[in-house]
């Protein structure tokens, strides 16, 4: 092994490498996980052990050490790898020793003799044709063993032994080019090779493809199938294609366009995989017309297929899409699966083992290459036209697009104040029509739609979907452009000197949020002090320039909705914004100062998860920006119009999801809910009051409260508040996340003397800004109500998860000393909890898997296979959340010490 490889795989970590080239990883068990950057993965495919150091993508079946991660992503040779981890901050003497390997120019033959390239390649075709078949069997059982094919693209086997056909000499110039590696070995030893040229004659490529699978032991990194040079791509594989015919099938792999062209399909091009479509790939297809993707009908290869699609669309080509059907389950030559709707290559064996022709089975994918459906929406859009359809009629009561298939005739949109898309539609084409009422935004409407009238216009159903997709956008735009007009503008809320009375003896009160936590028990929510408390803070602090958010967390039923609602009702109406769900492009479309201090409540996660970037965003940024294509009236051209919704937003959303995206919960506050006994009686004796006469005069103060506190709401002046004591306070540094927690607890700082303004002088800064000033009272205040919260989020259990542990260490404890045994040798099932907790079986099952995977506790399966036992795990030592928090006591401290003029006291 080249020297420093072990040293460098002990000193890089595997994560910290992925942070490096800013991919997130998110823990999953013992394992973390992670978007692959090798292909195009939009659902977590890469899977990272930070043990064994090791990474492995299930989607596209890369993987490896951390030497192999940066040879991928960085296209160098294992040298130079090795080098750049034993320099980037881990061995910086060690690695600057390591002589780094001659910088490759763009044509990766550059500066060898073009005659040692040719009698290499010239080796390799020899060796395929030898006395060593192991490269032409393999080709033959994948049905490419084509003549005429093989001498095409000068196909060849490596088998080691081009060394004893070449001068010594020749060595330093292919260990350059990466034929041989630093040892002097063959790189492609044991795999049949392909090159591919640039348009000047060069080598810019070699394509390997090892024809046996390598048995890896268990803490190895997984072989490669597929290897290339060093380096970029360069090159085009028959690219004189491109020349000759006006329309190209790109295939995902070199081996797939072989297998094309030897049964006569002359006209193909590979990419090198679903990711690897590059420079030369577009400057060879500029003049070509149309494209059909015949990538492999996996995961992968739908992904590269659209995002490829866009690419070429963009450059005026028309794509399509070929899907290989699936003919049988036998497996392939490969490893995969015949034909199981995934390898072109697996399609033609299939074929021709079927005993076709190859003129037959050339046959057979031409009908595949007729009926393959257009994608990438690349009509030619004329003036006033988006997508191939057009705009022709707009009125007040209908709306008429039509397009060289069809007509689409709209009724009722503007009857639903922006909330949906539900139309009255008739698709027309000649005499045929189709009428239906549906919600454009929902996929199941959108389809049957397509379904019935495809029937009767005659019409392939994809082509009305297709439109039916591209009419969102526009209909969108449409509702952007018309908003506002004739709204009246909300008249302000005029109280009476009574009522500002009485609003301004509540927030000159001393114990102002006691009160407040009883004015939302007069509403009708029960207990839960600190949440009513926190989830009032929040609400109000929507008036500050960097609001608060939460997450409201429990199990179904235990009251987090209602929670919301009350606190809602305490704030003004016209400031609250109630939504049970929100579409992707809904908060885009209101108005531009709409949402300006506003409270943002969704009622449950689901209905939030499709807007998650937006509502990140207006959280961070305070600000969302989107461009949209707008007809000009006057001349009928598209033109690109910005549009700007302004924030600061407050955010409440519930939810009882067991996980929850980090990058939502970094920005919120968790609200647990207290789901004890105590929590229950206390609620059903508030709803067997509610049917009393106790009752019914509490509905006379609950009206009384809404109005005193929306008032109060109005009173708060839009003061700037400030801390004079910040530089004395610390925060929990442990954490990378307490980044955005420190922030966190000041803006609650803020929010708590922002409520209290009216108890509070008000100052002016030396530039004339107004604001008060927090006071070591109001840090307390914040200080008590967060420690818990904080406590809670940074624990590395849940507290559902630490909630039951709680409960599992005493029932532990108790049994031990009545049977006289240690912890460690009494195991107890699910079935011992759930009598001893009275849980029901669907929590303590989800719950105490997060326990095992945390190591929390021990579990085996009984030896008969049934149920799982369990044992408390070695003693935990939970960690000292607040260790590193200014407690109030420490603040009062040193602000009594401090003079308040110089520089503040030593944290």
């Amino acid at each position: 092994m080249h020297d420093g490889a072990e040293e460098a795989k002990q000193s890089a970590r595997i994560l910290d490498v992925l942070t490096k080239y800013g991919i997130e990883t998110e823990k999953a068990g013992r394992q973390y996980k992670a978007c692959c950057p090798f292909h195009d993965d939009s659902t977590p495919s890469l899977s990272v052990d930070p043990v064994k150091n090791v990474w492995h993508c299930f989607g596209c079946d890369k993987g490896g050490s951390v030497i192999d991660f940066v040879m991928l992503k960085e296209g160098i040779p294992f040298k130079e790898a090795v080098s750049r981890l034993l320099v980037d901050g881990h061995q910086v003497k060690r690695g600057s020793q390591v002589a780094a390997p001659p910088a490759l120019t763009p044509a990766k033959s550059a500066g060898v003799d073009p005659k040692l390239i040719e009698s290499v390649i010239s080796h390799y075709e020899k060796t395929l044709a030898g006395p060593d078949m192991k490269g032409l069997d393999y080709l033959k059982r994948r049905s490419l063993a084509d003549p005429a094919t093989l001498k095409t693209f000068q196909v060849g086997y490596v088998n080691g032994s081009i060394k004893s056909v070449l001068p010594a000499s020749a060595v330093e110039s292919l260990q350059r080019l990466g034929i041989l590696n630093e040892k002097g070995n063959e790189f492609f030893y044991g795999c049949v090779v392909v090159p591919v040229f640039c348009s000047d004659g060069s080598l810019g490529e070699m394509y390997g493809r090892k024809i046996e699978s390598e048995p890896r032991a268990t803490n190895d990194a997984p072989r490669f199938t597929h290897l290339y040079l060093p380096g970029q791509h360069r090159g085009v594989l028959n690219a004189k294609a491109a020349e000759v015919f006006d329309e190209v099938i790109l295939t995902e792999a070199v081996l797939d366009a072989l297998s094309l062209y030897a049964i006569g399909v002359q006209n193909v091009i590979p990419c090198y995989g679903t990711g690897g479509y590059t420079a030369d790939h577009a400057e060879c297809l500029r003049k070509t017309r149309r494209v059909f993707l015949a990538f492999d009908n996996d995961e992968a290869g739908e992904n590269g297929a659209k995002k490829l699609a866009a690419t070429l669309s963009a450059q005026g080509v028309e794509c399509h899409r070929v899907h290989i059907p699936n003919l049988s389950g036998e497996v392939s030559a490969g490893g995969g699966s015949a034909c199981g709707g995934k390898d072109l290559n697996d399609y033609v064996r299939h074929l021709r083992g079927q005993g076709m022709k190859p003129e037959e089975v050339k046959a057979a994918f031409v009908e595949l290459v007729k009926h393959a459906p257009r994608v990438g929406f690349t009509r030619p859009a004329a003036a006033g036209k988006t997508g191939g359809l057009n705009l022709v009629s707009h009125s007040e009561d209908s709306l008429v697009f039509q397009n060289c298939d069809a007509l689409y005739h709209l009724r009722g949109l503007y009857d639903n104040n922006g909330a949906s898309l539900r139309v009255i539609m008739t698709a027309r084409r000649e005499d045929a029509t189709h009428t239906d009422r549906l919600d454009l935004y929902t996929a199941k409407h959108r389809v049957s739609f397509a379904y019935r009238a495809a029937h009767r216009l005659e019409l392939p159903a994809a082509k009305i979907e297709e439109d039916l997709n591209l009419l969102i956008p526009m209909l969108e735009t449409l509702l952007a452009e018309t908003k506002g007009k004739g709204e009246e503008t909300p008249k302000k809320y005029e109280m009476t000197d009574a009522e500002r009375r009485g609003s301004l003896a509540l927030l000159r009160a001393p114990d102002l949020l006691d009160k407040i936590a009883a004015d939302l028990e007069t509403v009708g929510y029960v207990g839960e002090e600190r949440n009513k408390q926190l989830g009032y803070l929040i609400a109000t602090s929507r008036k500050l320039s960097k609001p608060l958010s939460a997450i409201v967390r429990s199990e179904s039923g235990a009251g987090k909705s209602y929670l919301m609602e009350c606190v809602a009702e305490l704030m003004p109406p016209e400031d609250v914004k109630y939504f049970s769900r929100l579409t992707p492009q809904s908060l885009y479309y209101m108005g531009k100062d709409e949402l300006v201090h506003k409270l943002l409540i969704v009622d449950e996660r689901d209905g939030s998860e499709e807007a998650e970037y937006p509502i990140r965003t207006l959280q961070t940024r305070r600000k969302l920006t989107l461009a949209v294509p707008i007809k000009d009236p006057s001349s009928g051209k598209i033109k690109t119009r910005m549009l700007e919704i302004n924030g600061p937003i407050a955010y409440m959303e519930s939810s009882t999801q067991a996980t929850i995206n980090p990058e939502n919960l970094n920005r919120c506050f968790e609200l647990y809910l207290d789901d004890s006994p105590g929590q229950t009686a206390r609620i059903m004796t508030a709803q067997r009051r509610t049917r009393t006469l106790a009752g019914l005069v509490q509905d006379t103060r609950h009206s009384a409260a809404l109005r005193v506190h929306q008032n109060a709401q109005r009173l708060l002046r839009p003061l700037k508040v400030v801390i004079p004591f910040a530089e004395l306070l610390k925060f929990p540094a442990q954490w990378l996340r307490t980044r955005r927690d420190n922030e966190r607890f000041l803006s609650l700082v803020e929010i708590v003397t922002f409520l209290h303004q009216h108890q509070r002088p008000t100052k002016t800064s030396p530039d004339g800004v107004e604001h008060v000033e927090a006071t070591p009272d109001d840090y307390a205040i914040a200080y008590d109500l967060a420690k818990t919260v904080f406590a809670q989020t940074l624990q590395d259990v849940s507290k559902p998860a630490k909630d039951l542990f709680d409960q599992i260490k005493p029932m532990v404890e108790a049994e031990t000393r009545r049977l006289n045994i240690t912890a460690k040798d009494y195991w107890f099932t699910r079935r011992t909890i759930r009598e001893h907790t009275k849980l029901p079986d669907y929590t303590i099952k989800r719950v105490i898997r997060e326990l095992e995977e945390l190591e929390y506790l021990d579990v085996k399966r009984s030896a008969q296979g049934g149920s799982f036992r369990y044992r408390l795990a070695a003693t935990h030592t939970a960690p000292a959340i607040f260790d590193g928090l200014t407690s109030p006591g420490e603040l009062r401290q040193k602000w009594n010490k401090w003079d308040k003029s110089g520089t503040p006291p030593e944290k």
